[in-house]
């Protein structure tokens, strides 16, 4: 407020009776809310908001209740947000209040709190043989909500939610009645819950589970050899790849192949990438080994100066 008078000067003259004009605050106006949402059981923020008419008195209302504000400019403002007001799902209304003289609040902006993003990270088993009977697939991840559900393909599939990380469901038989790679996710109910990335579930022959090579290192330069990889899962048909080509194979047992290298394979210094293939149907290839091919071993001997 501020006081106005009207001096008139001498002779006679004089200063009038004082009137009061006042200057009243802005009425708020609220546009956005930065963030406008959060998971479920997380911890305390900052929360910033943007609008106009905001005055150094603003105070932002988070379901009716102040919370400490800091005034930025006429635009924006922001406060502290604590855990305790995001530890269930739901939503707040979030407005702006100026005081008086005239001010008043804002229009409600609304605030999330959702459930968090599931995340699947590994799949127990995570292959079948297709005509496999049912059994219980387990799902291992974290964020799953309790009604999570596990998707096969898009599809849910009826799910018992064990904990926040661990899900599980029966895959019936005629799920996995033919060679297929299905992508498994887990959804998270409303609201805003949302669908995790997915986890490929192979349906078909064994994957090979390739565990060491020998020899793992060679010298460039010398002759051929006979590679021999150990491992698991591997067929009569099974081939072993050098840089993504099938070599002859030797089937020796399921956990073992050889082929011949020949000499000009490991003329030169370098890394090949060892797999070993099943074909199709229903093949697949496994997690790659290493075998380096070395630079000649040199001796030096010292010379003696007469």
């Amino acid at each position: 407020m501020r006081s106005v008078s009207v001096f008139t000067p001498t002779p006679g003259g004089g200063t009038s009776a004082d009137l009061t004009f006042t200057i009243n605050n802005p009425l708020p106006g609220l546009t956005s809310l930065t963030p406008s949402s959060t998971p479920v059981g997380g911890l305390g923020f900052t929360l910033t908001v943007s609008g106009a008419g905001f005055v150094p008195t603003s105070v932002i209302k988070w379901n009716g209740a102040s919370l400490a504000t800091t005034y930025l400019s006429s635009t924006q403002l922001s406060a502290s947000v604590d855990a305790a007001k995001i530890a269930a799902l739901g939503a707040a209304s979030v407005i702006v209040f100026n005081p008086t003289p005239a001010g008043g609040e804002s229009s409600s902006q609304i605030f999330t709190i959702t459930h968090s993003l599931p995340q699947v990270t590994s799949l127990d088993p995570y292959e079948a043989i297709p005509g496999s009977p049912a059994f219980v697939l387990t799902v291992v991840g974290s964020n799953f909500a309790s009604g999570a559900v596990i998707r096969w393909d898009g599809v849910d599939l009826v799910t018992q939610w064990v904990s926040s990380t661990q899900l599980t469901t029966t895959l019936s038989d005629s799920l996995i009645a033919a060679f297929a790679n299905v992508n498994v996710t887990v959804f998270n109910p409303l609201p805003n819950g949302g669908e995790s990335g997915a986890l490929p579930f192979h349906i078909g022959r064994p994957t090979p589970l390739l565990s060491w090579l020998d020899p793992s290192m060679v010298t460039a330069g010398d002759g051929g050899l006979v590679l021999t990889v150990h491992g698991s899962h591997f067929a009569s048909d099974s081939t072993i790849r050098w840089n993504g080509v099938d070599l002859d194979t030797i089937f020796v047992d399921e956990g073992e192949l050889t082929a011949v290298i020949d000499a000009a394979d490991i003329a030169a210094m370098g890394t090949v990438t060892i797999t070993v293939a099943t074909p199709d149907p229903g093949g697949v290839e496994s997690t790659p080994r290493q075998l380096l091919i070395m630079g000649e071993a040199r001796v030096f001997l010292p010379q003696v100066r007469r």
